[in-house]
């Protein structure tokens, strides 16, 4: 099986993205679903799908449904003491500080120092920008790696939890990481979207892709 989000719709600044992005699954034979992808080109493929699916997922999030800043900044009561922009500024943090530790020559990854962007919390159309800029960076990391590289690349975690802890990981498992992390949030977000600004959102919004894999076997 093979699991992306569709973005068939043309947007500005390059963006392509569906204005109700969902999650589909398409039979494929080179890929089913049982088969474990061992290659890390092969799982950049895969990966750079349902990546740039996450961000769509925001982008479609602060185009369609976010229409005023202040509903960025609403302090919910059911998610304590959380904003959809300080969720959303969160979790780009981590796509942000992946793409910029694999284009440096430390190789050393730590997601604890963040520049917080209180703008993007505080503004819709900055926080759109960002996210619109990540995804087109992500795009063309994610091309160069997949036309030119043949191993994935190594790199060191540091993790404050609380003592300083070093980790040895790699760019494919950490954007990973990142993908599930914003799921996350995403599901927090809806939430807060739904509950308490009363806002309508897809039913894919925030749901893991292994969740709907599981859904869709049943029907």
């Amino acid at each position: 099986m093979k699991l992306f989000f569709s973005s068939p719709i043309s947007a500005t600044n390059s963006v392509q993205l569906s204005t109700n992005p969902k999650f589909s699954i398409q039979p494929s034979e080179q890929n089913p679903q049982d088969k474990i992808i061992q290659n890390p080109q092969q799982q950049l493929v895969e990966l750079k799908k349902i990546g740039l699916g996450s961000l769509d997922q925001a982008i479609h999030l602060l185009r369609n449904v976010i229409t005023q800043d202040a509903q960025l900044t609403n302090k919910s009561k059911i998610i304590c003491c959380g904003t959809v922009g300080k969720h959303l500024r969160h979790l780009h943090d981590h796509f942000k500080i992946l793409l910029e530790t694999s284009e440096s020559r430390t190789n050393t990854l730590n997601y604890d120092v963040r520049r917080k962007n209180n703008f993007m919390e505080n503004s819709r159309q900055v926080a759109l920008n960002e996210f619109e800029t990540t995804r087109n960076k992500l795009i063309q990391v994610l091309d160069s790696r997949i036309q030119n590289l043949n191993q994935d690349q190594k790199l060191n975690l540091i993790s404050v939890t609380p003592a300083k802890m070093k980790f040895q990981t790699s760019f494919n498992r950490e954007l990973w990481f990142a993908i599930s992390h914003a799921i996350h949030h995403f599901a927090l977000i809806r939430a807060i979207v739904t509950r308490e600004l009363s806002l309508k959102l897809p039913q894919s919004f925030g749901v893991a892709p292994n969740t709907i894999i599981n859904f869709k076997s049943k029907l």
